[in-house]
């Protein structure tokens, strides 16, 4: 596992980048409700990153779901509420990179901690790989 942390890297838990895991963001409109899929951008077991196609309200609660795909099939996480706690308009284009940190709530599931952790081990895995592949090209 590594430990190493940037020198800017401010946060507990180290971030990883989040391949191959899908959020869907529950927008409602009027009587339905329909699923959104979004860009991850990293992931750990306090929050995840995400590009939104518009800009969100600090400290507003979204509802998603996590879908990390894997070959042998995949895990999900229904349900989570999330908060937003940064925003920033990178590119300018409307896009927006948002930090979002899971609620008390969601903590609270022990199986939604369960699933969470297991996506937390496979991303592990996947940059220790991609590291390793990285360091025999170079």
């Amino acid at each position: 596992m590594i430990s190493l942390f940037p020198p800017q890297e401010k946060r507990k838990q180290r971030r990883l980048p989040a391949a191959n895991l899908k959020a869907l963001l529950k927008s409602k409109q009027g009587l339905f409700s329909s699923w959104l899929e979004l860009d991850v951008l990293d992931f750990n077991l306090s929050g995840i990153a995400l590009k939104l196609p518009s800009e969100p309200e600090l400290g507003s609660k979204l509802n998603l779901r996590l879908i990390l795909e894997l070959d042998t099939g995949e895990i999900k996480v229904n349900q989570l509420e999330v908060k937003v706690v940064n925003k920033v308009n990178t590119i300018g284009d409307g896009i927006w990179r948002v930090g979002v940190i899971f609620s008390s709530q969601t903590k609270q599931s022990v199986d939604t901690m369960k699933q969470l952790e297991r996506i937390k081990q496979m991303l592990e895995r996947n940059a220790a790989i991609t590291e390793r592949m990285t360091r025999k090209v170079s």
